[in-house]
Formats: C-alpha cells, structure tokens, sequence
C-alpha cells in the first residue's frame, strides 16, 4: 500500500511539472519597456489612436535615465507632439504624458513607439504584442 501511495504522489509532483499552468507561468514574463495603456476606449486600438490627442502611458521597466530620455526624445524631436513628459513612477512602472497637436493614426504610434525603443505593447487586459500588431 505505502508503494502504490508513493508511486501515486510521485506522479502528481511529476505531472505537475509538466501542466499547461505551469508552462503558461513560466512563459509569460512581461518584455522590459513594454507600453502599457489602460482605456476603455483602447478596445480598438485603431479608433483609440485616431480620435485622441492626450495619452496617458506607463513603461514597463523602463531602464535608465538614458532610456527614459530616448522616449521623451523619440517623442519630442516629432511636430506632430505639442508635449511629452514622464510622471510618476510606480513600482516597476513609470508613466509618461503625451499631448498631440492633433490626431494621428494608429501608423504613426507604431513608427514612434519603435523609435523610443517600445517594441511591445499591453491594451488593457489583453495580451502583451508587438506595437505592430496592436
């Protein structure tokens, strides 16, 4: 009986090793400087993009004070920007404010997020992606 006891508990252990939960944790570690934005309205990330022109953001890990002037640079040296700056810094997150002189498309984020060295991007609680396939 003890056999059958230890032979049954070791199968668990084992198969727990091995369980898509598991798995599933181990893999979905969040990319460093990964944009995230939390809207309602960012459901749609092409409408989201074209009909605002104030963004709120944080960055995942951010990096250095070089990696954080890269963004506000990237973001900055653009005529499109009227205003960029970083806010608070929360945990491992740091937010950053951006202000358009007018609406841009969902392109435009893509090319800029790229040029700031954002690669990857978190719309609400969907899936973490690459800013192309937001």
């Amino acid at each position: 009986m003890k056999t059958v006891k230890l032979f049954a508990i070791s199968l668990f252990v084992i198969a727990s090793a091995f369980s898509p939960f598991t798995a599933g944790a181990q893999s979905s570690e969040t990319p460093v400087r990964t944009a995230f934005i939390k809207h309602p309205g960012a459901e749609d990330a092409k409408t989201f993009f074209a009909s605002n022109t104030n963004f709120l953001f944080e960055v995942y890990k951010v990096g250095s004070k070089e990696d954080i002037g890269k963004i506000l640079s990237a973001f900055g040296k653009d005529a499109a920007v009227e205003n960029i700056s970083q806010g608070v810094v929360t945990g491992d997150y740091t937010a950053f404010s951006l202000s358009l002189k007018s609406a841009k498309d969902k392109d435009w984020f893509v090319k800029t997020f790229k040029k700031a060295g954002l690669n990857t991007i978190h719309l609400n609680n969907h899936p973490t992606v690459p800013v192309e396939k937001m």
